[in-house]
């Protein structure tokens, strides 16, 4: 595989790439996975509050679900529920980008054989 990648950067076919064990590409998915649920779980709370009030505060607007939330519950409040968002969505991303890096090599293996 490796050859190959040589050969084809000399060709000007291919640039540089750099290969990730599979360790590292699980690790770097449920990482950067947990980052964007952490931004963006309030947002996700808020609206399905939002969707399942009965309050015409909650339906008027995301931001003011939000505020209702952080008034009447603190910053714990817009966190509820995290940990079980978090299982589900680092898993699949570190799965998902363990499973595109894997399927990438294989991918280029049979763009390089398809191109001779």
């Amino acid at each position: 595989m490796r050859a190959l990648n040589i050969r084809a950067q000399r060709r000007g076919a291919l640039k540089p790439v750099v290969e990730l064990s599979t360790f590292d590409a699980f690790i770097l998915g449920a990482t950067s996975k947990a980052a964007a649920t952490l931004v963006t779980y309030p947002l996700v709370r808020a609206k399905v509050l939002q969707k399942a009030s009965t309050k015409l505060e909650d339906r008027q607007s995301l931001l003011g679900t939000l505020e209702r939330v952080y008034r009447e519950e603190g910053v714990g409040g817009m966190y509820k529920g995290l940990d079980a968002q978090l299982v589900k969505t680092v898993l699949a991303g570190a799965l998902a980008l363990t499973i595109k890096e894997k399927s990438f090599k294989s991918a280029l293996l049979l763009v390089m054989l398809v191109k001779q």
